[in-house]
């Protein structure tokens, strides 16, 4: 894995900074990863995977390789539970953010208990 030396480089435009990124970490690919890539009008490298079935794994190598924290918070949508995995990092100068939503993991329940709508058990 090559290092993150965006703190000693300049910063470049965000297609050489994306370019970089997905050629020297395959890894985060669209088809390797789920994460989709675009560039917001600001300028920031904004990847996104919806309810994907890696349980944040995508988030979680791009905060490896960028050497970033991610953020995560669990939330109903509907009647699911959902992981919403927010990272916020720089990659060669270049603002980067991505987001990942995945089902979450469900809670142990009781033994003898029964799901009641509203995530309670009886």
């Amino acid at each position: 894995m090559a290092p993150n030396l965006s703190h000693l480089n300049p910063p470049v435009a965000p297609v050489v900074a994306l370019t970089d990124l997905l050629t020297s970490h395959p890894e985060l690919s669209p088809e390797t990863s789920g994460l989709t890539w675009s560039l917001t009008t600001s300028g920031v490298l904004h990847a996104e995977a919806r309810d994907a079935a890696d349980a944040g794994r995508a988030v979680d190598q791009c905060a490896t390789v960028m050497r970033a924290t991610p953020v995560r918070a669990s939330v109903l949508a509907g009647t699911d539970r959902v992981v919403l995995a927010e990272l916020a990092a720089t990659w060669r100068g270049v603002p980067v953010e991505v987001w990942e939503t995945y089902p979450a993991p469900e809670a142990p329940r009781p033994l003898g208990t029964v799901p009641l709508p509203g995530g309670r058990c009886a």
